[in-house]
């Protein structure tokens, strides 16, 4: 007859038994559904996934953006003036008095100036001005002022007195605040960059 002790041992031996054959058989299973994940992910992804755009998809799309963006512009521009149109008259008196003011004035000198200081020189309103270079000019009020200050800078640029002067002492006398953005300004407007005005400059005379 076996000894309780030994059945003891038996007993224990045949659970850690099993416990090994369930751990080894779940890391079978478990192995066998990844590897089939494995190849069922891609087919399922290439399946569910849009193709995507082409470059001339981009382009186009891009195209209409900004289409509806400048057409979304002028409607905004529109519907802001919609109870408070001028007269084409109106619009000229108040440019008159704002080209006579900025030629003999130069307030596009600093750098900080705002449509309402130029609106309370010439005693109208910033909404008043803001009509005019929008409807009666048809351009935005920092275009109109900075190309009073490109103006300025290729006076003084052709000025003898200023045959010593930096290229940033000439820049911040006509306004311009930065570096950077009267170099990008300057291109815009003149559609050179201003050492290239400056090498046209000295090869003519």
């Amino acid at each position: 007859m076996l000894s309780p002790f030994f059945l003891l041992i038996l007993s224990l031996v045949i659970v850690f038994s099993f416990a090994i054959l369930f751990l080894v058989c779940r890391k079978f299973f478990q192995k066998k559904q990844f590897e089939k994940e494995e190849i069922i992910l891609p087919l399922e992804t290439e399946e569910t996934l849009a193709p995507s755009p082409s470059f001339a998809d981009i382009e186009e799309l891009d195209s209409v953006d900004k289409g509806s963006s400048k057409k979304e512009h002028v409607k905004r521009n529109e519907e802001k003036y919609k109870f408070a149109k001028l007269s084409n008259e109106e619009c000229k008196h108040i440019y008159n008095n704002l080209t006579r003011y900025m030629i003999k004035n130069k307030p596009y000198i600093n750098p900080n100036l705002k449509i309402s200081d130029l609106a309370h020189a010439i005693n109208s309103s910033s909404h008043s001005l803001s009509y005019v270079f929008n409807q009666y000019l048809n351009q935005n009020y920092s275009d109109f002022v900075n190309e009073y200050r490109v103006a300025e800078f290729k006076a003084l640029a052709n000025d003898s007195k200023n045959s010593r002067c930096s290229l940033t002492v000439l820049y911040e006398k006509s306004g311009f605040s930065s570096r950077a953005s009267f170099f990008r300004l300057f291109k815009k407007l003149t559609g050179i960059t201003p050492n290239e005005y400056i090498q046209q400059m000295k090869s003519s005379n």
